[in-house]
């Protein structure tokens, strides 16, 4: 075990040197590790959205931003996972240079301007000298990955304890196969991609019904549109968050589910005439 560990170490070590990290372009495709855990993966499994606004982990009560935190090393990643690490395959322009609060150094005139121009004189060839900067920095390199990830590009998954040296890598269906349970439920492969926002009304509640039945529920697409369409007709002021968490309970992202409500109060409107999604829309943004 202990050889096929190292093995594992030496493949990674390759995959991180074959990406220029001081010259990053941004159509380029990386490798990126995630460290998390067990409880989390029926979250990330099918398909999530890295834009979410979520609570971080090692940060004071409350503390919230979007994006996820990766790290182009294992092991870095490793060492923040509770026993899990996701590689991720995705594009350079997803990534943003981060430093351990989840600020990606946007705005102009703040106090990272001097940390910019420091970036672009030691990583001119890149397409975002920060990203560089956080990606290849000795201590904790990461990045914060932006955008939606499709369960594709979820390429490996390591499963163990954290600090454990054993070879523990699966591919996702691999993984999947386990059978592994969280609160008595097990991580199964919904079908579809719940990062998606792109899919029809009809594979929108397919979808749905699939990332039920993949925690347990027997329920099929025509009860699944039933419900929905039933929140759809409640009064105004009510629907919306009758919608809205129940699309969020089933797994999807935020940008998926203003596709969908969109798409969900614009049926309500031609079958009762009562909502218009645009108005909606807009007071969404």
């Amino acid at each position: 075990m202990k050889l096929l560990f190292e093995n594992w170490r030496q493949y990674l070590k390759e995959e991180q040197e074959s990406t220029r990290w001081d010259s990053l372009q941004a159509k380029d495709q990386v490798i990126v590790y995630h460290g998390t855990a067990l409880f989390r993966l029926p979250d990330l499994i099918n398909g999530f959205d890295a834009n979410k606004t979520v609570k971080r982990d090692y940060q004071p009560s409350g503390y919230r931003h979007s994006g996820l935190f990766v790290s182009p090393e294992f092991d870095a990643a490793r060492r923040f996972g509770g026993g899990v690490v996701l590689e991720i395959e995705t594009m350079a322009k997803h990534l943003h240079g981060t430093d351990y609060s989840g600020h990606i150094r946007r705005k102009k005139g703040s106090e990272w301007d001097w940390e910019k121009e420091r970036d672009k004189e030691k990583y001119p060839n890149s397409f975002r000298p920060g990203l560089s900067a956080t990606a290849l920095q000795t201590t904790e390199p990461q990045a914060l990955l932006r955008g939606l990830v499709n369960p594709r590009q979820i390429k490996r998954i390591w499963y163990g304890k954290p600090y454990q040296e054993q070879d523990k890598w699966y591919t996702r269906q691999e993984f999947l196969e386990l059978g592994i349970e969280v609160k008595g439920k097990p991580i199964k492969d919904a079908g579809y991609d719940l990062s998606y926002p792109g899919y029809s009304l009809d594979e929108f509640f397919e979808a749905t019904a699939a990332s039920w039945q993949s925690k347990g529920n027997k329920v099929d697409a025509a009860r699944v549109e039933q419900a929905i369409m039933r929140e759809a007709g409640l009064p105004a002021g009510r629907r919306e968050p009758a919608l809205k968490e129940m699309m969020e309970d089933s797994g999807f992202g935020p940008t998926a589910v203003r596709a969908f409500l969109a798409k969900v109060l614009e049926r309500a409107k031609a079958e009762e005439g009562v909502v218009d999604p645009d108005v909606y829309w807009r007071e969404l943004d």
